[in-house]
């Protein structure tokens, strides 16, 4: 589970549920919003505890909804460079990236492993089917948000029955 945007509801909600059914998830984040303290936002000592918990956090870019491909790639440098720089010096481990609204491109493509180990697109699907290679940096990540408790056991049998990875997302603060 990859929980989108670092709101506050991820540490009041994600995490209750997480706990009482011990599992772990991940929180992707902004960095700007934490360093700013925005309300919306988790602070820097619930993602500390998060992570202390088991759970991971990788970075969502460092301007909220920044729009990776409509930037010029001498911006690159803050969205992915600035953005783990500030939250590892928070004490968090960071070595994943999620692409913000899912958006990337061939500039994206060819800049982000300088940063980070892997990196999180919203392309619905399976990953790691049978024998077929991971692609490290477009790993399919499957939406949770509307999806109904069927919806997300026929994608649970159907990553059974193809030996395959699947990875959810939420928006925990959606209200549905």
């Amino acid at each position: 589970f990859i929980d989108d945007d670092g709101r506050s509801e991820v540490y009041t909600i994600w995490r209750t549920i997480a706990n009482e059914k011990a599992i772990k998830f991940n929180s992707c984040v902004y960095a700007e919003p934490v360093k700013n303290g925005e309300s919306d936002t988790m602070t820097p000592t619930q993602l500390l505890t998060l992570q202390s918990e088991g759970h991971e956090i990788l970075s969502h870019g460092y301007v909220r909804n920044a729009g990776l491909t409509n930037l010029n790639t001498s911006e690159y440098p803050r969205e992915f460079g600035d953005s783990k720089l500030y939250l590892k010096s928070l004490g968090l481990d960071i070595n994943s990236f999620v692409y913000q609204g899912g958006a990337y491109n061939d500039d994206v493509l060819n800049t982000i492993p300088y940063y980070y180990d892997s990196a999180f697109t919203v392309d619905g699907g399976m990953n790691k089917q049978y024998n077929t290679p991971l692609d490290g940096y477009k790993i399919k990540r499957q939406d949770l948000d509307n999806a109904t408790l069927a919806t997300a056991k026929g994608y649970v049998d159907n990553l059974v029955a193809k030996c395959g990875w699947l990875v959810f997302t939420s928006h925990v603060w959606y209200t549905q």
